[in-house]
């Protein structure tokens, strides 16, 4: 039976013309359920080749009565919705007529003055396509889906398709006397009008009174869920689905998921709540969820004290400020452009060199929330301060995500680069997933982003930390991961994982060489997992990676533990790696690799083999001489369990299997860049005398301008300092022989680039690299 959508605007009355093209599509056409019955669904689309205020018209639309019956619009079967479409309400009268048979129709009338549209924007039809109205039709009876609607626009050699823009005069709508302008050219396209092939191959099983009626689903069957059901509890599993069809109360309790390929829809009467550790996961990358009825992601975070925030993100697409977080003291976002490093006086603080730093100089890239504002889009995130007051008790707050639907599929976040003249590139981000997400697969598709750190929020603001306020939080608060391990906040806690817990927010240092393509962040739906949900503060193999982790700790500061880490994989290499190669923050305390100037956090080295030496040096901010110790916190890998692992103190010459004891020494306050070495086979330490010398000559800042200071605390007596090229050319000496404790260098008449500080003293020389900027 051939079915025709004829679209007609009638009117009686006399007309002028306008040579224009408009065009009618049918897009998004579904098949929903409510709980009850099958509805076909689908848009009614509009564009033209010129911009125009819609006018007066009426619809005529055939159906296949074999899937709808006759008179489904008398009978109450077939609605035409304004919603947010064209045919808003307050614009138009509209008027049910001429449905017999096959046969639906919608006429409108405008009610307003054209100046009303022109003021509000209502009934502009654009180029751009545009919903003008919502066709919802249910089935004639249950089973039906499968029944070919055959919904088709057709104009024929006899009909003539009248349009007309807004009509009337400033005063008053009168389309009558005062006709709008006759549309012409219309040009129609059926092909939106057919319901897409099903995404799911498999049968259909149902959840009815504590049981699926055809069998638990698999990734293949549909899954509809009529009654409560409690996923994780005595009686259902965890289970995956190729959709899900919710029309009872679901809950998902703490470590167990629902996993669907493709949509999930959410009917007036179901409600579905996602507990803090649980997951709800979505596969295919166009997969959505239909919220028609309740959605609760709810986030139980760890326990915090009143003057602390977390890092926080919303698996939700419409979540407010007031919305979720309306009883909290304070809610931020972050303006990245407006971040710009506190200058630390590296002279006086030479501990703090080649650190990342996350302390703004003035506060202003902090954007406060308030009332009802909207939550920044998916994927960025909010610095929360849960407590009510500032005195309220350390406590666990809940939070419960509402407003909107699942975020699902490809989620692009573009990232903001402070510019050529910076590479902080600090950006605040955030697990857009109501699941955790494999923190590997992320930064692997990411080449702007080399690490993420976590706020672990463990001790409040002083005064006496750097920063720009009266009180300040701790560096020694953040922790760190890359695409190989995690390194621990110096404060406590335990390294990240490798899987980001939902609604966690995280930092990150975008790279600055990704700036000319102007790299955005990536999260999608294949990065998620079904498990794994439990590190909130906060997949790789790892077969093929031996992993070490020093601690450095002290007997003044019992609590604080500066922590370093150290991979073998056969992805990465001697030299430094994006991604495997992470530098270490600006602690107060620190342990570090060297590799070549570069002080890291976090080094990558090719796979293991025992001729491997690993420079390590260490920093503190401690003022006076106290003991300090070096010991293993753990270790993975079958030869790393078999391999004595020995440290080298090359000012003390001495040698420890640190398996078999800790290593405990002394210092006073600075940095000692080169002070040990790692190695995996006994060997002779070298000499003390030159190790000495060469940690007690030290240079700020590096990278330098201007001027460079050098400073000098041995007994040797210095000579002759030289500066080389990279073609061993020398472009200056200065003569050291009245040398004190420290002399400034002036560097300014340097070009940009490397270059090499030759030391002599009177019975050494060393080298040191210099980065003129």
């Amino acid at each position: 039976m051939k079915k025709i959508i004829y679209i007609l605007f009638l009117l009686s009355m006399s007309i002028s013309y306008a040579q224009q093209d408009i065009s009618f599509t049918l897009e998004n056409a579904q098949i929903t359920n409510d709980g009850n019955d099958d509805y076909y669904e689908v848009d009614i689309v509009v564009s033209s080749t010129s911009n125009f205020y819609l006018g007066t018209g009426q619809f005529y639309i055939n159906y296949n009565t074999d899937a709808f019956g006759t008179a489904a619009q008398a009978s109450g079967n077939a609605i035409f919705e304004e919603g947010t479409h064209i045919l808003s309400a307050g614009f138009w009268t509209t008027v049910f007529t001429d449905n017999t048979g096959s046969r639906l129709s919608l006429s409108y009338v405008q009610i307003a003055p054209e100046s009303a549209y022109i003021a509000s924007g209502n009934g502009a039809v654009t180029t751009t396509p545009t919903v003008l109205t919502h066709l919802k039709i249910r089935y004639n009876a249950p089973g039906q889906v499968d029944i070919d609607p055959m919904i088709c626009f057709e104009s024929s050699d006899n009909f003539t398709d009248l349009n007309y823009t807004a009509c009337g005069g400033a005063f008053g709508a009168d389309c009558f006397t005062f006709p709008g302008v006759q549309i012409t050219d219309d040009s129609f396209d059926c092909s939106g009008a057919a319901i897409p092939e099903p995404a799911c191959s498999g049968e259909i099983t149902t959840w009815e009174n504590d049981s699926w009626d055809n069998g638990t689903p698999d990734a293949t069957m549909t899954a509809i869920i009529n009654t409560s059901a409690i996923v994780g509890g005595p009686i259902l599993s965890s289970f995956s689905a190729c959709e899900l069809i919710i029309n009872g109360p679901v809950s998902i309790v703490n470590n167990s998921y629902i996993s669907i390929e493709n949509n999930i829809t959410v009917n007036p009467t179901g409600s579905l709540f996602v507990s803090s550790e649980s997951s709800l996961v979505q596969v295919q990358e166009d997969a959505v969820t239909i919220n028609n009825g309740d959605i609760i992601v709810q986030k139980v975070t760890p326990s915090i004290a009143a003057r602390n925030f977390f890092a926080m993100s919303s698996p939700m697409s419409a979540e407010t400020r007031d919305g979720v977080y309306g009883t909290s003291r304070a809610v931020f976002g972050i303006i990245p452009s407006n971040f710009a490093p506190y200058s630390i006086d590296l002279v006086t603080f030479p501990e703090f060199t080649n650190a990342e730093n996350f302390l703004d100089d003035d506060g202003d890239y902090l954007d406060p929330y308030i009332g009802n504002r909207t939550l920044p889009d998916s994927g960025i995130g909010n610095l929360v301060f849960p407590s009510p007051s500032h005195d309220s008790p350390t406590s666990s707050y809940t939070f419960e995500f509402t407003q909107g639907t699942l975020n699902s599929g490809i989620i692009s976040v573009p990232i903001n680069y402070n510019g050529p003249e910076t590479t902080n590139n600090y950006n605040l981000l955030g697990n857009p997933y109501a699941s955790a997400i494999d923190v590997t697969a992320f930064l692997n598709a990411n080449i702007a982003v080399n690490e993420v750190y976590y706020w672990d929020h463990i001790t409040n603001p002083v005064a006496d930390l750097p920063g720009f306020g009266t009180s300040n939080f701790s560096m020694n608060d953040i922790s760190m991961r890359n695409v190989m391990m995690g390194l621990a906040a110096v404060n406590g806690g335990t390294a990240p994982g490798p899987f980001m817990a939902s609604g966690q927010g995280f930092g990150i240092k975008a790279d600055q060489s990704e700036m000319v393509n102007n790299s955005p962040v990536i999260f999608s739906n294949s990065q998620r997992v079904t498990g794994n949900n439990t590190d909130f503060r906060s997949s790789e193999t790892t077969s093929e990676i031996e992993k070490l982790w020093l601690n450095l700790t002290t007997s003044t500061y019992d609590e604080a533990i500066a922590q370093t880490a150290i991979g073998f994989t056969p992805n990465a290499t001697a030299g430094f790696d994006q991604g495997y190669d992470s530098k270490r923050l600006g602690t107060f305390l620190s342990l570090f690799t060297n590799l070549d100037g570069e002080y890291l956090g976090i080094q990558g080295r090719e796979s293991f083999n025992s001729e491997i030496e690993l420079q390590l040096g260490f920093s503190t901010t401690i003022e006076e001489t106290v003991a300090y110790t070096i010991g293993i916190d753990h270790l993975e890998g079958v030869h790393l369990e078999n391999t004595p692992i020995f440290l080298i103190d090359h000012l003390t010459n001495a040698s420890i299997n640190l398996k078999e004891n800790t290593y405990t020494f002394t210092a006073n306050k600075g940095i000692q860049p080169e002070r040990f070495t790692v190695l995996f086979e006994e060997r002779d330490p070298l000499g003390i005398d030159e190790v000495s010398f060469r940690e007690s000559v030290n240079i700020y800042p590096n990278p330098a301008t201007d001027q460079v200071m050098l400073r000098y605390t041995g007994k040797s007596i210095l000579q002759q300092l030289s500066i080389v090229d990279m073609n061993g050319k020398i472009v200056k000496t200065v003569d050291l022989k009245n040398f004190s404790s420290s002399q400034n260098i002036q560097t300014n008449e340097l070009a940009k680039g490397v270059y090499f500080l030759h030391i002599i003293g009177n019975n050494n020389t060393i080298t040191k690299k210099l980065i003129i900027r």
